[in-house]
């Protein structure tokens, strides 16, 4: 299980880099907001798979899910990435003034000789460690608190608190990236990790604190993924 989840991980990492990357190129004025908005299909586009993978999984087992879903996004990963691109000269437009940019792309080596590569790497590794925490304790952590299967109304639509907070948590996460990305381009990059991380931090405690009725369990846990 922990070979197939690391395969598919550098999959997924190849792909999510190879987009993002791409982005940057093709908008060195917007950067933030680029890497944001592409980002974003990561997040909020998991949010219209949740039901469904729910439903196999439940009809045919996690075993035809994954195999299923798995083919789909193969599918359209190979069909899409022939509109890929880099952007030719005179295409794209010049870079921000109001933030530092590299004057030119360093080589694979050279990048991981330098001490910001490893400094970022590290940010990273933590932020997504704990990202991935909470998207595994979310539905345990909802059983603790005798929540899962609360209804609620959310929109004129009634639901589970458990599905609800699922749905919401995937929609905020992709709403976050270019709402942050955005605010990165005009800001800067430290200010707004500064600012993400500490409402993070009161996110994650005010779930364990406060977040044991249903609406502020469902708040508190998509606050945790929109920072």
């Amino acid at each position: 299980m922990y070979i197939a989840a690391a395969i598919s991980g550098v999959g997924a990492g190849a792909v999510y880099g190879t987009c993002v990357g791409n982005a940057l190129k093709w908008f060195p004025d917007l950067r933030g907001f680029a890497a944001g908005l592409t980002a974003a299909g990561f997040g909020a586009g998991t949010a219209a798979t949740v039901v469904p993978i729910r439903e196999v999984i439940l009809g045919y087992g996690y075993e035809h899910a994954f195999l299923w879903f798995g083919l789909g996004q193969g599918l359209v990963i190979l069909l899409l990435s022939r509109l890929l691109r880099a952007p030719r000269a005179g295409e794209t437009p010049k870079p921000s003034m109001r933030l530092t940019h590299s004057l030119r792309d360093y080589s694979p080596l050279e990048m991981l000789k330098s001490l910001a590569f490893w400094v970022l790497y590290l940010m990273f590794v933590m932020v997504a460690a704990s990202g991935l925490m909470a998207t595994a304790q979310i539905a345990p952590i909802a059983k603790d608190f005798g929540l899962a299967d609360q209804k609620v109304d959310m929109l004129f639509v009634t639901a589970t608190t458990l599905s609800a907070a699922l749905v919401i948590d995937n929609i905020l996460n992709g709403l976050a990236r270019p709402c942050f990305g955005w605010l990165s381009d005009i800001i800067g990059r430290e200010i707004t990790m500064g600012i993400v991380f500490t409402l993070g931090a009161v996110a994650y405690w005010g779930l364990g604190a406060l977040g044991h009725t249903p609406y502020t369990f469902i708040l508190l846990a998509g606050l945790i993924f929109f920072t």
